[in-house]
């Protein structure tokens, strides 16, 4: 939950999040969040593009990554998420795409997301 506020302080002040420091705190709110577990990964390429790879444990979670997906695009508001890895339980969340304040939004979905799974 710490995370998420220092995620949501650094939006208000209007600060972009695109370096692996600044996503740290909002890796950390996910992986609060019962069944996923988050980290940060560079591209794949070696640029200085940092993601959140967010790891879904079907069996704790009650989903599997592909329903996670499914779930963010086809939520009220679509969260779009890298799919290259979804075969092996694993999303990404490209900050790069993401406008200022939404982050937060991505966050407060997966929760929910993750409530509902035990529904």
């Amino acid at each position: 939950m710490v995370g998420l506020v220092y995620a949501l302080e650094n939006y208000h002040q209007g600060k972009t999040i695109v370096t692996a420091t600044q996503l740290q705190p909002v890796a950390e709110a996910i992986s609060t969040i019962h069944g996923l577990y988050a980290d940060i990964e560079q591209d794949e390429a070696g640029r200085a593009i940092w993601r959140i790879r967010v790891r879904v444990n079907a069996p704790e979670l009650g989903l599997n990554a592909q329903d996670v997906e499914a779930q963010l695009r086809g939520g009220e508001i679509a969260i779009y998420a890298r799919k290259y890895q979804l075969h092996q339980g694993v999303l990404s969340l490209d900050p790069r795409t993401v406008a200022e304040g939404e982050m937060a939004l991505i966050v407060a979905r997966l929760r929910e997301i993750a409530e509902h799974a035990a529904d």
